[in-house]
């Protein structure tokens, strides 16, 4: 069996998580960190829930310098297909959070586009 990478938990994405983790819980979210395991990986880096707003899956990433791993590129689509869209987030800022109420801008980040949820 072949163990997975887990990255490094303190790097620029990390410091970007928390401050959109404290950005939603300020708007009423809760907000849970999916933490990847050699048995769990390729979830989003965040599930977020809002009584009014419903649920949410969050992948953070870092604006100057992003990529995705094998396995979210297998299970991100699968989510989407199965109308659990993911949401990509770079900062904690009105623009970014506005994403969160439109379809998935996973295929932006990914290079395509998207015409589903």
């Amino acid at each position: 069996m072949r163990i997975k990478r887990i990255k490094p938990a303190k790097g620029p994405e990390y410091k970007i998580q928390q401050v959109i983790i404290k950005y939603l819980e300020d708007r009423g979210w809760k907000v849970r960190v999916m933490a990847a395991s050699m048995y769990i990986y390729g979830f989003p880096d965040l599930w977020a829930g809002h009584p009014k707003y419903g649920e949410r899956w969050i992948e953070v990433k870092n604006p100057k310098s992003y990529k995705f791993t094998a396995a979210q590129l297998e299970f991100f689509p699968i989510m989407i297909a199965c109308k659990c869209p993911v949401y990509i987030l770079t900062a904690a800022n009105d623009e970014n959070y506005k994403r969160l109420f439109g379809k998935s801008n996973l295929w932006i980040y990914l290079g395509g586009y998207s015409y589903g949820k």
